[in-house]
């Protein structure tokens, strides 16, 4: 009964599985499924949202790894001009910490995918240097460096 409820909230059935074998078929599953959903951000992608399980978990690091060339840059900056749009877009309306490994990221490049993927809004000059002004890079090497640089520094 409580199985089908979370079905119908839009639970995967093989979430509420693993849910059942865990003896979590309240409402109460429900209510951290939702909490859950609140605490992801959507790449905008939906099969690789559905493979997250609602997209990117929220004020989390999150490494992006792969072969040369295969787009890890490019999602990044993508990821980053999300986060920057208001709510109502869809986006954080919030800033981004940009630690960049490999010397790959262009601010260039980030404010054209910007007014490419979003020409209406991004058409007042003052949204791009916004945007720019809140993804803030990071070029460190180390875990330590990272460690310590996102401990000091406040969003």
């Amino acid at each position: 009964m409580h199985n089908k409820k979370l079905r119908r909230a839009g639970v995967e059935s093989q979430i509420c599985e693993r849910l059942k074998h865990h003896h979590i078929e309240t409402c109460e599953a429900q209510q951290l499924w939702s909490q859950r959903r609140d605490l992801c951000f959507s790449t905008s992608l939906t099969e690789l949202d559905r493979l997250l399980q609602g997209g990117l978990p929220r004020g989390t690091i999150t490494e992006v790894t792969g072969p040369s060339g295969c787009g890890k840059s490019q999602l990044c900056m993508m990821l980053s001009v999300l986060a920057t749009l208001p709510c109502s877009m869809g986006g954080l309306d919030s800033g981004v910490i940009y630690i960049d490994t490999e010397s790959a990221f262009s601010a260039e490049r980030l404010l054209e995918m910007a007014q490419s993927r979003f020409p209406d809004y991004f058409s007042v000059p003052e949204r791009l240097l916004e945007t720019a002004g809140r993804v803030h890079l990071f070029k460190e090497l180390t875990c330590q460096e990272v460690l310590t640089r996102c401990g000091s520094y406040v969003c």
